[in-house]
């Protein structure tokens, strides 16, 4: 039998009794590496190998001879057969065949290199992101919001730098609307400041401009001054009767409302409220138009803080005809009929309209106009605070306001009171007191 063997390499052909049937044909000058029957049955291991042989089992094993010769022996059984295959080999002739030492050592170290770059490439992809977040919160723990973390990931750790963006982004805006908001807030105290004195200075002018008015009228009375004099007299004491009008009106609208209702008619409001604006209208040649419904019912609210709000929709009105030089403010009162009864209707409510042809809202910025410190004028200018006062007042009287605007054409603001009865802003209304409003 000839099989295609290495020289150091032994093959048999078993009986599962433990005969051999044949074995390889082995050249003249081969014999010396090659094991002798005699003394591989003198080799106790060996037994246990020829046992496994004649059980039909398949493996590999190493053993020694008694002459101190290590050999690797392979066997497995021949199917349908009672036969097995056994083979012996050199055992370090076996790991050469296998790979070579030398080669074996450079393999080794080329991939123990191959691991400590792989190992350093995976622990820098994870480390990497995360050492980026923790310097960003550092930096934005410093107070700087503008710091991004820039990665191409899509997996966890770049929806981690994602989210760490979102909300460096969210804190930069935040901090710049507080920042906004607190020079708004320092312009409304300044602002306060200057209305308190103001109302003081009203005080102290008022008390000369009574000496003027009345030194004017004693001469008027008089027989010593001549007529074109009376002329100028009655002049000065027609302007000081106004200037002295004016200060009673500033200094009743400066004093701290009672918060009581009492029955108020618009049309008197929307007047006083012209008092102490009017020149100013004047002033950049802008018209008033005025369509007051005289037949308008009485409301339930405070005067005071009504005339705030129209006081805040004029200086807006104002403020939106400067650009262009010139304007019309039109203001329109008339009652609202409730419809669904009969046809006559029921006056439920009063609607005033408060238009300007001014420079327009913008769509972009339509939802903000109510919101507190929001405003597009130039810092010093305006607070942010006249149309969110005006909404809340609006809503403690039970009403509503609505803007309309082209942009660029003008802005139209509705107002809705209701008549119905109350003698406290409502949410404020204390249960004893909705019991008697009920009963009344």
């Amino acid at each position: 039998m000839q099989w295609n063997l290495t020289s150091g390499n032994h093959a048999f052909l078993l009986e599962r009794g433990g005969k051999i049937l044949a074995q390889t044909i082995i050249s003249i000058g081969e014999t010396a590496g090659l094991p002798n029957i005699s003394y591989l049955d003198q080799s106790p291991l060996f037994h246990d190998i020829l046992k496994n042989v004649r059980d039909g089992e398949t493996g590999v094993e190493r053993f020694i001879t008694t002459k101190g010769r290590d050999y690797l022996v392979s066997y497995q059984s021949v199917p349908s057969s009672l036969w097995s295959v056994m083979v012996l080999t050199p055992f370090y002739e076996s790991l050469s065949d296998i790979i070579p030492l030398d080669q074996f050592f450079l393999i080794f170290i080329a991939t123990f290199i191959l691991i400590i770059i792989f190992t350093f490439y995976i622990g820098k992809k994870f480390t990497d992101p995360v050492k980026d977040v923790v310097t960003g919160t550092q930096i934005i723990a410093s107070g700087d919001f503008t710091y991004r973390i820039r990665t191409n990931l899509h997996d966890e750790l770049g929806e981690l730098a994602m989210s760490f963006n979102k909300m460096a982004e969210y804190l930069q805006n935040t901090y710049q609307d507080l920042k906004s908001t607190s020079a708004q807030l320092a312009q409304s105290a300044k602002l306060a400041a200057v209305g308190e004195l103001a109302a003081g200075v009203a005080h102290e002018l008022n008390q000369p401009l009574m000496v003027i008015r009345g030194h004017a009228q004693e001469m008027i009375e008089g027989n010593s001054v001549p007529e074109n004099i009376i002329k100028d007299l009655r002049l000065i004491e027609k302007q000081t009767g106004r200037m002295m009008r004016i200060i009673d009106h500033l200094r009743a609208f400066a004093r701290q409302s009672t918060g009581a209702f009492e029955q108020v008619n618009l049309n008197d409001v929307i007047d006083d409220s012209f008092t102490l604006i009017t020149q100013q209208l004047k002033n950049l040649n802008i018209e008033i138009m005025k369509e007051l419904d005289e037949s308008i019912p009485r409301i339930w609210g405070d005067h005071n803080r009504l005339e705030q709000i129209f006081l805040n929709l004029m200086t807006n009105a104002k403020d939106a005809m400067e650009e262009k030089g010139e304007g019309v403010l039109s203001v329109k009162t008339q009652p609202i009929m409730d419809m669904t009864g009969d046809k006559n209707g029921k006056v439920t409510g009063v609607l005033v309209l408060f238009s300007d042809t001014g420079v327009g809202i913008g769509d972009n910025i339509m939802d903000k106009i109510f919101d507190p410190f929001f405003t597009t004028k130039e810092v010093g200018k305006g607070t942010g605070l006249g149309l969110s006062i005006s909404y809340s007042i609006l809503k403690d009287h039970g009403g509503s306001i609505t803007a309309e605007s082209n942009d660029g054409t003008g802005t139209t603001f509705r107002l809705e009171f209701p008549v119905e009865r109350r003698m406290l802003p409502r949410g404020k209304n204390k249960k004893g007191d909705k019991s008697r409003e009920s009963a009344s």
